[in-house]
């Protein structure tokens, strides 16, 4: 049989694994971090300029997405490796947020008024609860209002839903292999993206 041109044209998707820096991270997806942390800093810094910009937020989501669940999906699920799991992702956030909790509190503590500080307890709670965005649903607040206050944990929701999200992605992965056959797959696929 003879090829046509459009059997010459290159895949779209390589065969080959993709290209791992020195530190053993793929490059793709650390060019999709830079691009991500570019957006974000450009909305916070020139938000005229940079309308958009929060989407780089959802870029570190679905990033994060993707590693986990393929790290997850590529060992054997056991009581041990979910410990483990849990331990490696506390131990590389946890020590960074309670020295930026510390340096938080000591900042407001010595530039706010008492009134403002009144919000910072609040807020305070809730950081070292790791729920910041629950306190945003709960209270029923707008993000976008909010930044106006002086709320100066205000940021520490994302890390609030990247936490919780480790505490339930191993147990979806676990479901999925251990319960969900070929079929059952598919469904629970067609019923959550079609929701």
């Amino acid at each position: 049989e003879e090829m046509g041109k459009d059997d010459e044209l290159p895949l779209i998707y390589p065969s080959s694994p993709p290209n791992r820096l020195k530190h053993g991270k793929r490059e793709d997806l650390q060019v999709i971090r830079g691009i991500a942390i570019i957006a974000v800093l450009a909305f916070h810094l020139l938000p005229g300029a940079f309308p958009n910009g929060y989407l780089g937020v959802d870029m570190f989501f679905v990033l994060s997405g993707f590693l986990m669940s393929t790290i997850l999906c590529k060992s054997a699920l056991t009581r041990t490796s979910i410990i483990d799991f849990f331990v490696r992702r506390f131990k590389r956030i946890i020590p960074l947020y309670a020295i930026m909790l510390c340096v938080s509190t000591v900042a407001t503590v010595s530039l706010f008024t008492i009134s403002d500080m009144d919000n910072f307890l609040t807020d305070i709670k809730w950081a070292l609860a790791i729920a910041s965005n629950w306190q945003i649903v709960l209270r029923k607040v707008d993000y976008w209002t909010k930044v106006f206050d002086y709320q100066v944990l205000l940021h520490a929701w994302s890390l609030g839903v990247e936490l919780q999200y480790y505490l339930i992605v191993p147990f979806i992965v676990l479901f999925r292999t251990t319960f969900l056959n070929g079929p059952a797959r598919l469904m629970l696929f067609i019923i959550i993206f079609s929701s």
